[in-house]
């Protein structure tokens, strides 16, 4: 079982038409930066996750790890976070991003040759995604569909309203290091109560109890 998220950076190509080839270069570098922490995470291979146009990606990856997936790259986007940790451009984007669950029948050794069920629902599903919509997630199974699509709505209002940039950082170090709330503080020079407050903005408990629920889902019904 497989999931498949398919997404597009939003108002990217304005910046590029503008000419700003910095800004789009390290939007390249951000989205880079979290495929290449899937991979330490152990949950990609190389040519798992691609972008392309420069603004638009898609990956595959075991469905167990398909929610953090979609944290880690929407807090990567959102801190503006680049290779080096500590260091802010003061860059932040949003992207819709669409999460199909199901098979893989076709796994090629790069994802865009790869085919399956769960390819065409991930690409169903950020076509069909309203505007005011950033996330979308389905599965072969109509009886937890209802849930996973209040969960898109929730993530949704953590992640687009709630989120800072600061805030979006200390998630995505949180998802990609096994760090204490010290060390996480040491590494953007501030204090481990201005630490703890930026992970209580950022609802981090919620998400926590998020991916939990998910991961149950995955594992009664792929049985």
């Amino acid at each position: 079982m497989y999931a498949v998220i398919t997404g597009d950076v939003v108002g990217s190509t304005t910046s590029q038409t503008r000419g700003d080839q910095n800004k789009y270069g390290l939007l390249d570098e951000s989205l880079t930066t979290a495929f290449e922490s899937m991979m330490t995470q152990g949950w990609v291979s190389k040519g798992d996750f691609t972008s392309f146009r420069g603004d638009s990606f898609q990956g595959v990856l075991p469905a167990e790890h398909g929610l953090e997936a979609v944290l880690l790259i929407k807090s990567a986007l959102k801190g503006g976070v680049t290779a080096d940790l500590k260091a802010d451009h003061g860059l932040s984007w949003s992207c819709r991003l669409g999460m199909g669950i199901g098979e893989v029948t076709y796994r090629a050794p790069h994802v865009s040759k790869s085919n399956g069920p769960a390819f065409h629902r991930s690409g169903r599903l950020l076509d069909a995604m309203p505007r005011d919509h950033f996330v979308a997630m389905a599965s072969p199974w109509d009886s937890v569909n209802e849930e996973l699509e209040l969960m898109c709505r929730y993530l949704d209002i953590i992640i687009e309203r709630l989120w800072t940039v600061k805030s979006a950082r200390s998630v995505y170090v949180h998802l990609k290091e096994n760090y204490t709330q010290q060390e996480m503080a040491d590494l953007f020079g501030i204090s481990q109560p201005a630490l703890s407050q930026r992970i209580q903005s950022a609802e981090w408990a919620v998400l926590e109890q998020t991916i939990r629920r998910y991961h149950s889902i995955i594992n009664l019904n792929r049985q």
